[in-house]
């Protein structure tokens, strides 16, 4: 281009120099005017190819461009569409402008539902005001000083239930507006790892400090309620003689509604095996999950919870080395589908649970015997430290585990039956 403009440039003046040169000679001057014309006429042939060269140079710049970005878009809206995170674009106003599938599964709302609705429907109560605050101070001042760094905190689905999430944030400013991205994670998986990792941490600790089973009990309820999020909390243990379940100790998150006539049933009721909750993991010696008691069929205090407003349950054994001894269950609020994972930990607490009654079981036992026990030399009753006498029989069976089965030594037969021996 520059060099024909130069040669465009030199032509011009030649031209006025032979113009000069030919104004004595009029067949020489109309010659070199001929021959100037063509030569220009040349020059500005290639100067318009040369132009219509860049032109076309150009536009396969422009086209090489408008690929390079479809390709670019391409893998970006494949990013985005296949990430497990949700990805959330919204305006200045803080209304969403784009929506992923992975925001469609985590929060509940279809792409359509979702575009055009003001972030705050995503958020929890007490979140929205700090957000419309912080979104009007990022607008206005520029402060970005969330932008970037990772938060946790709570989103709302569309069925209103709460979940943890981690969010980052990042901004960025067009000619006309401001965009925000938001990058959520769902945190569910990883905080129920955690909390059944502090549920057997608690529980091993409890075991270890509690005296007697009755102390364990209370503080078991307490740590596998809060940390795994139930309301209320029960403990049924077996009676060896006649072989139900009794309530032996209650524990409920909070004080609410309905409760406390739910418990006071508890208490004064008795399970069977296969009867209830407690008596289906009973017959069962497993774990028992219900998604929601007013569905199922074998719950005779149905009444009681609907009054508390409980619906999903699960109950688990306590088993020892002799075998069943108890039954734990749980309560909630909502209805919640079945978790295997956490039958499977609670299954082995059960079995941890059972072996630390048996262990006070037998200090019991070892501690009733421990020492001097009066006996009378005569009748051989036993004087208890209230000054009480009992049988010997009644005395163990009341202080250890032991039973007696009533029999007949050689020697005793000998002496009712002289024949013993040879009959």
């Amino acid at each position: 281009m520059l060099l024909t403009t130069g040669f465009a440039f030199f032509l011009t003046v030649l031209e006025q120099w032979f113009q000069a040169l030919a104004s004595h000679n009029v067949e020489t001057a109309d010659l070199l005017i001929d021959t100037i014309n063509h030569v220009s006429s040349l020059l500005l042939l290639v100067l318009f190819g040369s132009v219509c060269a860049w032109i076309a140079q150009q536009q396969t710049k422009y086209i090489h461009t408008q690929d390079n970005l479809a390709d670019l878009e391409a893998k970006l809206t494949s990013i985005v569409l296949s990430t497990p995170d949700a990805l959330i674009v919204a305006n200045d106003q803080g209304n969403i402008v784009s929506w992923n599938s992975s925001a469609v599964t985590m929060f509940g709302y279809s792409e359509e539902e979702a575009v055009g609705q003001p972030l705050t429907v995503i958020m929890p109560k007490r979140y929205q005001e700090s957000h419309v605050q912080g979104l009007r101070q990022v607008c206005e001042t520029g402060d970005t000083r969330m932008i970037g760094r990772p938060t946790e905190l709570n989103g709302l689905r569309k069925d209103n239930t709460e979940f943890p999430i981690e969010l980052s944030l990042a901004t960025w400013q067009t000619k006309s507006t401001r965009f925000f991205s938001a990058v959520l994670r769902d945190l569910t998986s990883r905080k129920r790892l955690e909390a059944r990792q502090s549920v057997q941490l608690a529980i091993s600790q409890v075991l270890m400090e509690a005296e007697t089973f009755e102390q364990a009990g209370d503080r078991i309820l307490q740590t596998v309620g809060n940390l795994t999020d139930w309301e209320v909390g029960l403990i049924w243990l077996l009676g060896q003689r006649t072989q139900t379940l009794s309530c032996a100790a209650v524990w409920e998150k909070s004080t609410r509604q309905g409760h406390d006539r739910f418990l006071l049933q508890s208490l004064l009721t008795t399970f069977s095996s296969g009867v209830g909750l407690p008596g289906r993991v009973f017959a069962s010696g497993e774990p028992s999950w219900i998604t929601n008691v007013d569905k199922d069929g074998n719950f005779p205090r149905l009444e009681f919870a609907r009054e508390a407003d409980l619906h999903a349950a699960f109950g688990f054994p306590i088993k020892g080395s002799q075998g069943f001894l108890g039954v734990i269950e749980f309560f909630a609020p909502e209805i919640r589908p079945p978790d295997t994972s956490l039958l499977h930990m609670f299954a082995d607490i059960g079995i941890k649970i059972g072996q630390f009654v048996e262990r006070k079981q037998m200090a019991n036992e070892t501690s009733a015997f421990r020492g001097l026990l009066p006996i009378c030399a005569t009748c051989k009753r036993i004087r208890d430290p209230n000054g009480s006498w009992h049988e010997v029989e009644h005395y163990v069976e009341q202080h250890s585990a032991a039973q007696f089965s009533h029999t007949i030594c050689s020697g005793c037969a000998r002496q009712a039956h002289p024949d013993w021996d040879t009959a």
